[in-house]
């Protein structure tokens, strides 16, 4: 689990809720942005457990810390959050650090749960939209299970979220996240912080827009040599996922399948691996 970014997607939520939020209320929220970023942008922001309960669907580390019971300790969410007799507030005085570090397309979905969800109670959240959710319906414990909550795995969740197939769940959990991670970043120094390979001043748009142009993928890494198959394939669907112009209206992304992925999987096609940390 990222805890700083669930701390200052937590602060983000409060400051919309005018500095004070029910805590039930703040966690269901948080799973909703979870959510609506799998669904728009490919990988959760917070990277929490998430658990189906007999009430609602739980991000499991974050439920604990948003308690306050001192169980479960966090310094970044203790330097953004804290629990008062009427709600968690923002801290006084916390850094400017607590409330910057999500990205904008991250941020808007926070805000786009927040335009739909926010004027709901607690209750309402959980009865009207939680217990909707295809994932809650698949995955609650029976009523007379002896465990009150039920882990579900992420690649579940994402055939659930996104409507992937077993395949392209595991391609977004495992190899996309790790090619994420390792060969895309932003550096205001390159390219202004456009989003770009590691090691080049290629910028994911300009992957997708060779490829997206018809330009076979084999013709693009002759002329990037230093781009592997991996780091372009992630670019591509990185910059459908996190476009320049306003965010398309359904599903966002494709997957490389068929024909796509088993030339990567081909011993000549794999370009260099890499593993990512959470």
């Amino acid at each position: 689990m990222r805890e700083r970014r669930a701390a200052r997607m937590a602060v983000a939520f409060i400051e919309r809720a005018g500095g004070l939020i029910d805590r039930t209320k703040l966690v269901r929220l948080m799973y909703l942005a979870e959510r609506e970023a799998m669904r728009r942008l490919l990988l959760p922001i917070i990277e929490d457990e998430v658990c189906a309960t007999q009430d609602d669907m739980v991000l499991s580390r974050t439920s604990r810390l948003a308690r306050a019971d001192g169980s479960t300790k966090s310094a970044d969410w203790d330097a953004g959050v804290v629990q008062t007799p009427y709600g968690l507030a923002v801290r006084e005085g916390a850094p400017a650090a607590a409330r910057d570090g999500l990205a904008n397309d991250e941020l808007e979905a926070v805000q786009r749960v927040w335009d739909e969800h926010g004027a709901m109670g607690a209750d309402e959240l959980a009865r009207d939209v939680h217990r909707r959710l295809p994932e809650w319906i698949e995955h609650r414990p029976p009523t007379d299970a002896k465990a009150a909550s039920v882990p579900v795995p992420r690649l579940q969740l994402h055939q659930s979220v996104c409507g992937a197939d077993a395949a392209e769940a595991r391609y977004l959990v495992d190899e996309y996240r790790a090619a994420r991670d390792r060969w895309i970043t932003s550096d205001p120094d390159i390219l202004g912080g456009t989003p770009a390979i590691v090691g080049t001043r290629v910028s994911v748009y300009a992957i997708r827009g060779r490829l997206d142009g018809g330009d076979p993928l084999e013709d693009l890494l002759r002329d990037y040599p230093h781009v592997p198959r991996e780091a372009a394939v992630a670019a591509r669907m990185y910059a459908k996922a996190h476009p320049l112009e306003p965010h398309p209206l359904g599903r966002p992304w494709e997957l490389p399948t068929g024909q796509a992925r088993a030339s990567e999987r081909s011993p000549q096609g794999r370009g260099r691996a890499g593993k990512a940390t959470s």
